[in-house]
């Protein structure tokens, strides 16, 4: 008898830190382990380029059969071990098992796994996995592997986005923020309210978005996307405020420039850093 079976379509990121050495040169595989089943090692790979370099972040695009959200992951760094295909039902997931091993003689057997996150396309679902440690296997054990849970808090933020009053400072490309916390940070969002113009000039927009809970924001990234053709590219952003809805903390990062793409660069993202009220400077 013949079955259908549900795919369901997952983003995995995998970030690799900004230390000295932080990247390695080894195989890295990936398991969503699930409540009710579990998928086998999936290799991430990008044939003919090197993944998992230091401050580099790699994404992949795997499929697998599901009739729940993902909860966990697990991800193998492995030198010498093949890549399998992914078959079962398997549920929820709690957390991540990363494992690296460095039996096959690897010039950089250490990692330093900043964290990874999945994002189940057809749910619209994305989950953090947090590390921000080192992987370092020894000479008597070069396999070694951590359980890292799923990052289950979260955190609801008013953004408030205000355009300059200056002539032409409104602009129709797309507007992004990531939240820069002192536990990680959020996925890039865009900021939309279907069927209403925003960041028009003298303008302030308004938006409510939830995160993990990434702990208290230093700096916000904002890109500003003119590639759809805009014919208004450019926006002087005056600043941008942020309300942690949950802690009930308000936070401004002030900005009183320009962000102008060009035609050889159309996207052009800042970092804002928080100001500080003490010193009137950011």
């Amino acid at each position: 008898m013949l079955c259908n079976i549900l795919v369901s379509d997952y983003k995995v990121t995998v970030e690799t830190g900004d230390e000295e050495d932080a990247g390695t040169d080894g195989k890295v595989y990936i398991t969503l382990i699930g409540e009710t089943g579990v998928s086998r090692k999936i290799l991430l790979d990008h044939e003919g380029k090197s993944e998992f370099q230091r401050g580099q972040t790699d994404t992949f695009y795997i499929a697998i059969t599901d009739d729940g959200p993902v909860y966990e992951i697990g991800v193998n760094l492995d030198s010498t071990a093949e890549s399998h295909s992914t078959t079962g039902d398997i549920g929820l997931v709690p957390e991540i098992q990363v494992e690296l091993d460095s039996t096959a003689g690897s010039q950089s057997p250490n990692w330093f796994l900043k964290g990874v996150s999945v994002e189940d396309l057809k749910r619209k679902l994305d989950r953090s996995f947090l590390w921000n440690e080192w992987l370092t296997p020894t000479a008597d054990q070069k396999t070694i592997s951590v359980e890292i849970p799923f990052f289950s808090l979260t955190t609801d933020y008013e953004v408030r986005v205000v355009t300059g009053d200056e002539e032409e400072a409104g602009t129709h490309g797309k507007v992004y923020i990531t939240i820069y916390g002192e536990k990680g940070h959020s996925s890039k969002i865009l900021l939309d309210h279907e069927g209403e113009p925003e960041f028009q000039r003298g303008q302030t927009d308004t938006f409510y978005i939830t995160t993990g809970d990434i702990g208290l924001v230093p700096e916000i990234q904002v890109e500003l996307d003119s590639t759809a053709g805009s014919q208004s590219p450019n926006w002087f952003l005056k600043g941008v405020s942020l309300e942690d809805l949950t802690g009930k903390i308000d936070r401004t990062f002030p900005w009183n420039q320009w962000l102008t793409p060009t035609a050889d660069q159309k996207t052009i993202s800042v970092e804002i850093p928080l100001f500080s009220p003490t010193t009137g400077k950011q």
